[in-house]
């Protein structure tokens, strides 16, 4: 395909840029030569510009992109909510500011198993690409992901998404960008950082949507019961299909057996998605999978060393800065706003 038909980008914090890297080169070697973007949420031009040089994409900070109410925004949000906010100002700015055409949003937590071909296809039609998160009902069987799962995380996984330059999706992007300013909270159920607003988007502007129900996109733990995984020679195979990418979220390199430390709903224990004695799967009946764990596991110790620990908004003059306190200075923060308005 053309070399720059396609471009990538991730959202990250300084303390993810192993797991950017190993979705780099995880990208690199099924896409060949790839245009690559990463926005650092924490990263400051004028202290950070050592970055550069280890990294083999480009970086971009929050100060390029001229992001409207960013000082406000790393204060109010936590880590987590603060990247989540920031994915469409960078899509957008990537398709205004780099003349990029055709942008798929990866999470840095993925790992890419084959090329993106029936992305490209869709782009050439379609406004925007998003993928449910199961296109099978789950079993009735008591055990956690379950539908009340979905109905407090979202029906869309906000990890992969893909956009195509056009009116439409520009005006996709500011109403995401608007809302995302204000409203991207990790407060389950009543919100969960951007998917709700992805159903809100998908429903707003069905004619233009494209929902990816090809098995090998965005596999994660939260659709593992309805996809078979295979190794063959021509690589990783999911349902008969060729494995695109799959989604690694709450995955902790250090505990390998579990899948992924996520998975509960609100008020319950987190079920911990064990590989050897797991809830609708297991290592000993599925080693296509624990073979994949390894080899991502592998991956990512390679590329975590030498990273800052810290998350820089973390703590103010080295003193954290607590959940409550963000919400009281959003909350105080708005009741301004409100005055000045009047």
């Amino acid at each position: 395909m053309p070399r720059s038909e396609m471009t990538f980008c991730t959202v990250v914090t300084r303390n993810q840029l192993g797991r950017c890297l190993t979705l780099h080169e995880s990208l690199k070697a099924r896409q060949g030569h790839i245009v690559f973007y990463a926005l650092v949420s924490d990263a400051l031009r004028s202290e950070d510009s050592w970055i550069h040089s280890k990294l083999p994409f480009e970086v971009i900070y929050p100060s390029d992109i001229n992001l409207r109410g960013f000082n406000q925004m790393k204060i109010y949000y936590d880590a987590f909510e603060l990247c989540n906010a920031l994915r469409p100002s960078l899509i957008k700015f990537l398709m205004l500011s780099r003349n990029k055409k055709k942008v798929i949003y990866l999470d840095a937590d993925m790992y890419v198993t084959s090329d993106f071909r029936e992305i490209k296809k869709a782009l050439e039609k379609y406004s925007f690409c998003l993928t449910p998160h199961i296109t099978q009902p789950y079993p009735l069987d008591g055990m956690l992901p379950d539908d009340f799962t979905l109905f407090t995380y979202g029906i869309y996984n906000s990890g992969f998404m893909a956009f195509r330059r056009d009116k439409i999706s520009l005006e996709i992007l500011d109403f995401l960008i608007k809302r995302l300013r204000l409203y991207c909270w990790n407060d389950p159920p009543w919100i969960f950082v951007d998917q709700k607003w992805l159903e809100l988007v998908a429903s707003l502007y069905q004619p233009y949507l494209k929902q990816i129900v090809h098995p090998g996109y965005n596999i994660g733990y939260w659709n593992i019961h309805e996809r078979k995984l295979r190794w063959g020679a021509n690589g990783l195979f999911v349902n008969g299909e060729k494995a695109v990418c799959f989604h690694f979220s709450g995955f902790d390199p250090s505990h390998p057996e579990y899948l992924t430390l996520r998975g509960s709903r609100p008020g319950q224990p987190k079920p911990r998605m064990v590989i050897r004695q797991g809830r609708r799967f297991h290592n000993r009946k599925n080693t296509a999978l624990a073979r994949l764990i390894k080899e991502y596991a592998e991956r990512l110790k390679q590329h975590s060393a030498h990273w800052p620990k810290a998350y820089r908004y973390s703590k103010n003059n080295g003193v954290s800065i607590t959940k409550r306190q963000r919400l009281l200075y959003y909350a105080s923060r708005q009741r301004l706003n409100r005055l000045l308005r009047e």
